[in-house]
């Protein structure tokens, strides 16, 4: 007698395997990462989790493929509430995909030159967040 699978348990197992397997790469990446880093003895675990957030959001791309997925079956399915618990999902990867890959390529330097008698040189900056 052979078992059948679920497709629902198989589909979940896959998901698991990539999450898995960008959790392994970024640690990888972090590894190599923080080996050319410098930095102060007393900082080594604040470097690596600065480093394990920004490999790790990667892991954002394969979640929002995931939860849009997701999102589809369970509505065809006429799952409507978890189907927008997936959309919410989906909604909070979209915000984490504009801050960690588009809003920093959006920063803008101007520089702008004042006369001063005194000698006294000005830097501004402003909007950090």
């Amino acid at each position: 007698m052979t078992s059948t699978t679920a497709p629902a348990a198989v589909g979940r197992r896959w998901w698991l395997a990539v999450f898995a397997a960008c959790g392994v790469a970024a640690i990888t990446l972090t590894w190599l990462d923080i080996r050319d880093a410098w930095f102060a003895p007393k900082d080594e675990f604040k470097v690596w989790v600065q480093l394990l957030i920004y490999w790790g959001c990667w892991t954002v791309w394969p979640a929002s493929v995931m939860l849009a997925w997701s999102a589809l079956a369970r509505w065809r399915q006429g799952l409507r509430r978890q189907a927008l618990w997936a959309l919410v999902g989906l909604i909070g990867c979209a915000l984490l995909v504009w801050m960690r890959f588009i809003e920093p390529s959006l920063l803008v330097v101007r520089e702008a030159s004042v006369s001063s008698t005194c000698g006294v040189r000005v830097a501004l900056i402003s909007d950090l967040h």
